[in-house]
């Protein structure tokens, strides 16, 4: 290991490293590289993307919904290696067939481990050195180009090095956050922005929210964070801490873990009926009409889950065994405003091994258009790593591919 010399050392085999290897050996079937990780198998952390399934692009990528220091830069980016150029590579050059649910594309199988496979058999068929259970501790430059330095004392020496890491999340990947560190010597501090959670589950200090433990529901969430209001829809879940979690959450967990940072409580506003306050009064007010000698759990509960139905009846200061016909249309509008707009004030966030993906990284701006670093020619950056952070749906696992695959075109080009 130590004594050989390749072309490329990727440091990192996860989704941008793998793909990275991948992408240089389908045009330059030649070029020697050798991927290093610190875990026994490739791809742990991809393994566990979309719940196992790999949602690995959307065909509807909307910009706005991304989360970095140069937009224009991210969308120039997309432009050159798209959703459609990912698709194309795992069906004409890996061989995995796909399938789409609307705009979100998986591999027909449903399993993550077939995209892991696909990739790996490739790469490994093509002669890229599988270099397993080694941990970088250092990048130094050489007079040939770099010298990878493992834990084990072991050096390995390359023409080029491509960086990646990863962020933060789920740390027992071997995500840690090491970008920072490798990067040291050859990167300001300017040039990175640091490490967040996003995709995050976000906590409140009210301890009633536990009353509702263990709830799934379709919601539209709005977040306040005092600089505006972002809207988010899709499956809300309660957590037995009392956290609030799924993807309507996630999507906008990142700019909440931000303006918590920043010591601002952010407010989030849950509809839990999916529809208008005029809308939900006038249901609330034909099942009362409908159901008089009911009382208001029974009356109301064919509008929504009879637990969070109590839950908001009971923090809006209603009984909810009121007999339905001793409302007033005050009463009613009043109910329709809490369960149209329920206010839930974060005050925390969850940790890196609860978060699915991290902000912050090296900074866009401060890499070219093939993901190098312009001061130190070779040496790039990608995936994670990279201050570009999406939400759900195929988001970061397409900027995985896309960053992968300028890095590979500069890589050959210089090469």
């Amino acid at each position: 290991m130590g004594g050989y010399h390749y072309n490329c050392a990727i440091i990192g085999a996860g989704a941008s490293g793998l793909f990275t290897a991948a992408k240089i050996l389908s045009q330059r079937p030649g070029i020697s590289i050798a991927l290093i990780d610190s875990n026994p198998r490739c791809g742990k952390k991809l393994m566990l993307t979309g719940s196992g399934r790999c949602n690995f692009t959307n065909s509807n990528l909307d910009l706005a919904k991304y989360n970095t220091d140069d937009p224009a830069k991210l969308g120039r980016s997309f432009q050159k290696f798209g959703y459609s150029d990912a698709i194309d590579f795992f069906e004409n050059v890996l061989g995995v067939l796909t399938t789409n649910k609307g705009d979100l594309y998986y591999p027909a199988t449903l399993r993550a481990g077939t995209v892991v496979d696909a990739l790996r058999f490739y790469i490994e068929e093509h002669g890229c050195q599988m270099i397993t259970e080694a941990k970088v501790k250092e990048i130094k430059k050489s007079s040939v180009g770099f010298d990878i330095h493992l834990d084990d004392g072991s050096i390995i020496s390359s023409d080029k090095a491509v960086v990646a890491t990863g962020g933060i999340t789920y740390p027992k990947t071997g995500s840690e956050g090491d970008a920072k560190y490798l990067l040291t010597g050859f990167m300001s501090y300017k040039d990175f922005t640091e490490f967040k959670c996003s995709l995050v589950p976000l906590f409140s200090d009210d301890q009633s929210l536990k009353a509702l433990a263990g709830i799934r529901i379709p919601a539209t969430v709005t977040l306040d964070d005092g600089k505006g209001e972002i809207l988010s829809s899709g499956e809300l879940q309660i957590t037995k801490e009392g956290g609030l979690s799924g993807i309507c959450i996630f999507d906008l967990s990142g700019r909440a873990v931000r303006a918590i940072d920043s010591g601002i409580e952010p407010l989030v506003r849950i509809n839990f009926c999916n529809a208008e306050p005029g809308e939900c009064c006038l249901m609330a007010a034909v099942r009362a009409k409908m159901f008089p000698d009911r009382s208001l759990s029974a009356a109301f509960s064919g509008i929504i889950q009879r637990t969070v139905l109590d839950y908001v009846l009971k923090k809006t200061g209603y009984k909810c065994n009121m007999p339905a016909k001793d409302l007033f249309y005050n009463d009613l509008v009043r109910i329709a405003d809490a369960l149209t707009a329920f206010p839930v004030k974060i005050t925390d966030y969850g940790k890196p091994g609860d978060a699915q993906v991290s902000q912050g990284g090296v900074n866009l701006a401060s890499l070219d258009d093939n993901m190098m670093i312009p001061k130190t020619p070779g040496l790039y950056v990608v995936g994670e790593a990279v201050n570009v952070d999406g939400i759900c749906g195929g988001y970061n696992l397409q900027w995985a591919w896309t960053s992968a695959a300028l890095c590979a075109e500069g890589i050959i080009g210089a090469l």
